[in-house]
């Protein structure tokens, strides 16, 4: 007969399911709320010894994400890479910005010397 103990460590409690398994009617691919609480920041999959899930659900779960990133409702890269790569475009369209700033900073310059002239 077999118990739950495992070799002279008898402090070990077996795991209990918490019931955090798929919510009612399974995964939908359109649900991106529900979707997002399953990956993690570097737009990875979490585990489903991570995440709670049994291995049906986890199935499912993987399934509905992969059908939601090929229909691009969730992004296959964490936001960081595309905030990167914005930055180095601003960087890029900011040499124009600064012409025209130069251009305005001379206009109020000749303003106030014309009015020198006149008084």
């Amino acid at each position: 007969m077999r118990n739950n103990v495992r070799g002279k460590n008898k402090s070990f409690i077996p795991r209990v399911d918490k019931g955090r398994c798929c919510p009612l009617g399974g995964f939908d691919y359109k649900a991106v709320g529900v979707l997002k609480r399953y990956i993690s920041d570097s737009g990875k999959i979490d585990s489903g010894k991570r995440n709670g899930n049994c291995a049906k659900c986890q199935r499912n779960l993987t399934l509905a994400i992969k059908r939601a990133r090929h229909m691009a409702l969730i992004p296959y890269a964490s936001n960081h890479l595309y905030e990167t790569s914005l930055i180095s475009i601003k960087e890029e369209t900011s040499e124009p910005e600064s012409e025209s700033k130069e251009e305005e900073t001379s206009e109020p310059e000749s303003e106030s010397k014309e009015e020198e002239k006149l008084d």
